[in-house]
């Protein structure tokens, strides 16, 4: 349990933490700092606070058995492979006040996402190696889609684009 006094989450905090299964935070914490908790292999259980603003770059990356997680509604950023490697996480809703979104490459288990109404890219690689994805909407407020985002994507049925992608590289 992360205390109340607590309002980030720093820095690899606990990067590595092989033995780490659950995570509780109180809703004094707002940030999730840089690779705070990547590579606990074994973190499968985590409740966030419900004022997370920002989830920073590598903060989950390679929490192989991540299966599910809630993101709060409070939410505005999602760094650089932030949930990137998690490949036990089935499904995801990116919450609607999100603007950026990192990449969830190898996320090979991830069955749907919903993307948020103020998502404005997809970047490079973002679903690369997402190999049971099936179908994504991706809304309006999108513009861009990188190169490769979809890339081994084997199992992708259903893509539709918004009317405010105007590019696809």
């Amino acid at each position: 349990t992360i205390l109340d006094s607590v309002t980030e989450i720093c820095y690899g905090a606990f990067s590595r933490a092989y033995r780490l299964k659950s995570v509780q935070m109180s809703d004094s914490v707002i940030t999730v700092g840089l690779g705070a908790f990547e590579y606990c292999e074994n973190l499968s259980g985590i409740i966030l606070s419900d004022n997370i603003v920002s989830i920073e770059d590598y903060a989950f990356y390679h929490c192989a058995q991540l299966d599910n997680i809630t993101l709060p509604d409070n939410l505005t950023t999602i760094g650089i492979d932030a949930f990137s490697g998690c490949s036990t996480l089935s499904s995801l809703v990116i919450p609607d006040k999100v603007t950026k979104i990192g990449r969830f490459v190898e996320c090979t288990s991830l069955k749907s996402i919903t993307l948020g109404q103020s998502v404005t890219e997809i970047e490079l690689w973002t679903f690369s190696k997402c190999e049971n994805l099936t179908s994504i909407v991706i809304p309006d407020s999108v513009t861009f889609i990188g190169q490769n985002a979809f890339e081994y994507c084997y199992n992708l049925q259903s893509v539709v684009i918004g009317e405010g992608v105007t590019e696809i590289p």
